[in-house]
């Protein structure tokens, strides 16, 4: 589905608390662009002001022409703690980090795999992440990700790196993160 919409935000900088902050305040909005919109820029949410000054800026987030400017993420790191409440796979206790991969799909199904996890490290260390796949009521594959559950980490910055592989040509394209650790 990232390559349907995108939930966009106005921040200083790209943090889940300058995401709350612009939430608090109305400047976020979801766009949308592909064959269910006929290929036509939507856009909901957001004050008047916060969705002009989006539009503007069009030429710094537009995703859908890629064979001028390939936009598709390989996969996305997510760091999941207890408070979390809304996040697929949170833990009870410590934090989870979750890796999603690229995958062709149609709406809620997700159909193939283009690109597996084939490397994950925690501050240079690799660690062994398990695969989860969930499947919808009729069989298919409705959502699919890496977990790697840390019980206690020490107080701190952490570096996250993710190492992709394409499966169809076998490139690789390595990810990294960083978190802090209060």
């Amino acid at each position: 589905e990232l390559v349907n919409h995108r939930t966009l935000f106005i921040a200083r900088e790209p943090s889940y608390e300058a995401m709350i902050t612009s939430l608090k305040n109305n400047w976020i909005a979801a766009v949308r662009h592909d064959s269910v919109s006929s290929n036509v820029t939507r856009m909901l949410g957001g004050t008047t002001a916060a969705r002009k000054f989006i539009t503007n800026r069009k030429e710094d987030w537009q995703w859908w022409d890629f064979e001028e400017k390939p936009m598709r993420p390989w996969g996305a790191i997510t760091v999941i703690r207890p408070e979390d409440k809304f996040e697929v796979g949170r833990p009870d206790t410590g934090l989870v980090i979750r890796v999603r991969c690229w995958w062709n799909s149609v709406r809620q199904s997700l159909r193939t795999p283009v690109v597996e996890l084939t490397k994950l490290e925690v501050d240079g260390q690799v660690v062994e992440a398990s695969l989860v796949n969930r499947k919808a009521r009729n069989g298919v594959v409705s959502d699919s990700y890496y977990q790697y559950p840390i019980r206690d980490l020490q107080k701190g910055n952490h570096v996250i790196k993710a190492t992709f592989k394409k499966i169809a040509d076998g490139s690789m394209k390595t990810i990294t993160t960083s978190f802090n650790q209060n």
